[in-house]
């Protein structure tokens, strides 16, 4: 007959073998024909990192003596399942038809917004191979709008990581190489909204090629000709990133964003001053108000389109009662100005415009494929931002037709048309940086697990399962 000590240890590394095994299936779907093809390098990189702690772990398990450790390494495999289910839940609803095709235009959108600046940070040398991330993975969650997330609040809030209940296993959820869009629940129905990833996108953009103290230092800047006090500007610090946010989203999603964000704002509850890290709804409008024209390119093409799509929103706006845009939008149209203009050397001593813009061709574009929406026929534009951008834009001109006329159908049709075969990986990381990249990443991740456990103090204790 066994003894308690050798089943506890076949009972531990039985429960960590699993995550192994599955990690190794998961990969296995993810093939260039298989439904996860476009997740494919996201898996990989997850496994490449989780495999060598597993493999330590059991390697503990083993050479360990259970009468008092084995809470620890129940501890530790349970954090390494919770990890692996904060991406498993997201993953398998891709497998759902209900929400494989929004979160596959989701995910198409934000990788398109993701992708310039990722290219230009690695190309500059700013990001080293082992903090280059995978493309975004857009998840559903339970706030009310990604607008409301506030910067540096708690993981969990950000992207519905409720399951990740200890310190340990939210970081290393967040160390893993896969950043993560959240989008509402509701937002399903509703493909407008979409746009907003671009503002979430742009969070990643700082975070992830340390734009922070440039951004800061651009805010600041931007008042040396517009005279303001200095609580205006400390105020305006500590909207920085929030303001990058905007400027970012309205780059990547032209005037459509632009008007998603007002008629959220709109209807917001913000008081007149806004928030310590959100600048208020007029000072917001104003500001995205002002990157479409100081993005715009030299060019008679481009100024024609820029103006046509100023004047729409004006109108717009004036037909909503808001076009006063407030004494202070002149601060506004001037941190506009300083966050697209740069230059950013972490992006290559470049304009945020020379990285992405709305230009005049999408500008183009999205009007024409707005109204296609609008007569039932299908969208031109083989861009996943144009047509994102296409359909905010049906909506806002006619939102009964865009509902009569099932406009998010053709438009999650035509994303799916124009998604490129095979899978989607970070290109910037070669294969041989990945992997010591990886190596030393698996090392962190174990260390971040064992340095959060800690031996049982007390004799063990059977007790009835429960």
């Amino acid at each position: 007959m066994s003894t308690w000590a050798e089943r506890k240890k076949a009972e531990l590394l039985a429960k960590l073998a699993s995550i192994g095994d599955e990690l190794a299936y998961w990969q296995a779907q993810a093939g260039p024909r298989d439904i996860l093809a476009k997740h494919n390098s996201q898996l990989a990189r997850v496994a490449a990192q989780l495999t060598p702690v597993l493999a330590r772990v059991k390697a503990d398990i083993e050479a360990a003596e259970l009468g008092t450790s084995w809470p620890r390494f129940e501890r530790e495999v349970l954090d390494l399942h919770r990890v692996w289910d904060f991406f498993r839940e997201k993953l398998a609803l891709r497998y759902i038809d209900w929400f494989a095709d929004y979160l596959l235009a989701a995910d198409e959108y934000a990788w398109a917004c993701y992708e310039p600046a990722q290219k230009a940070a690695t190309a500059a040398k700013t990001v080293e191979p082992a903090a280059v991330r995978e493309p975004p993975l857009v998840s559903f969650t339970p706030v009310s709008t990604p607008f409301s997330i506030p910067r540096g609040s708690s993981y969990a809030a950000d992207v519905g990581a409720a399951g990740l209940v200890t310190p340990a296993s939210t970081a290393l959820a967040q160390q893993l190489p896969v950043p993560i869009v959240g989008v509402p629940w509701f937002q399903l129905y509703h493909l407008p909204d979409a746009l907003v990833i671009g503002h979430e996108v742009g969070h990643l953009v700082e975070r992830d090629a340390r734009l922070t103290a440039t951004i800061e230092r651009l805010v600041e800047q931007a008042f040396t000709e517009v005279r303001v006090d200095c609580e205006r500007v400390a105020a305006w610090r500590g909207w920085a990133a929030e303001a990058f946010a905007d400027v970012y989203g309205a780059l990547a999603g032209g005037p459509a964003f632009v008007r998603a964000l007002s008629d959220f704002l709109i209807t917001a509850r913000a008081g007149p001053a806004g928030t310590k890290d959100y600048p208020p709804v007029t000072l917001r409008v104003a500001l995205t108000a002002a990157v479409l024209p100081a993005a715009a390119a030299a060019g008679e093409r481009e100024a024609t389109e820029t103006e046509t799509a100023m004047g729409e929103l004006h109108a717009s706006w004036a037909a909503d009662g808001i076009a006063d845009l407030g004494e202070q939008a002149s601060e506004a149209s001037a941190v506009a100005c300083a966050l697209v203009a740069g230059p950013y050397p972490e992006l290559g001593n470049v304009a945020l415009s020379e990285v992405i813009r709305f230009d005049g061709k999408r500008l183009k574009d999205h009007r024409e494929d707005a109204q296609a929406l609008l007569e039932r026929r299908m969208p031109r534009t083989g861009d996943a931002r144009t047509l994102i951008a296409a359909t905010g834009r049906a909506y806002a001109l006619d939102p009964s037709i865009y509902q009569a006329h099932d406009v998010p159908a053709r438009v999650l049709r035509r994303m799916r048309d124009i998604q490129a075969p095979g899978v989607r990986e970070a290109p910037q990381l070669a294969p041989a940086d990945r992997s010591s990249a990886d190596a030393r990443a698996a090392e962190e991740l174990y260390e971040i697990l064992t340095r959060e456990s800690s031996p049982h103090p007390g004799p063990v204790r059977l007790q009835n399962p429960t």
